[in-house]
């Protein structure tokens, strides 16, 4: 359980965030290996992608949390995306190793 609304707040702070960061390294990624002819349209279908993200997923987000309760919606999908975003993490360290190399 969250001890108080600072607690939360702070939490949700870092999920935004962490949230923005992984949107921008996801563009950057996209960037770097697309070519140049093609470069616009991404930036573009990225922005109506991330901006469509919210939207769409409020429906469900809604229904759990009609059904678990609003603390527990909001640990389960802030554990969830943490989740998620390591394991993406790992699989961009494991395909793209050369990246990493800067970071010994």
């Amino acid at each position: 359980m969250i001890a108080s609304s600072f607690v939360t707040a702070i939490l949700l702070g870092f999920c935004g965030f962490f949230s923005y960061l992984n949107i921008a390294s996801i563009t950057q990624s996209i960037h770097l290996e697309t070519p140049d002819d093609y470069r616009g349209r991404f930036g573009s279908l990225l922005t109506l992608g991330f901006t469509s993200i919210g939207p769409l997923m409020s429906f469900p987000i809604a229904y759990y949390t009609d059904y678990r309760g609003f603390e527990a919606t909001i640990r389960d999908v802030t554990i969830l995306f943490a989740i998620i975003s390591f394991y993406l993490a790992y699989e961009n360290f494991l395909r793209h190793p050369r990246n990493y190399e800067t970071l010994k």
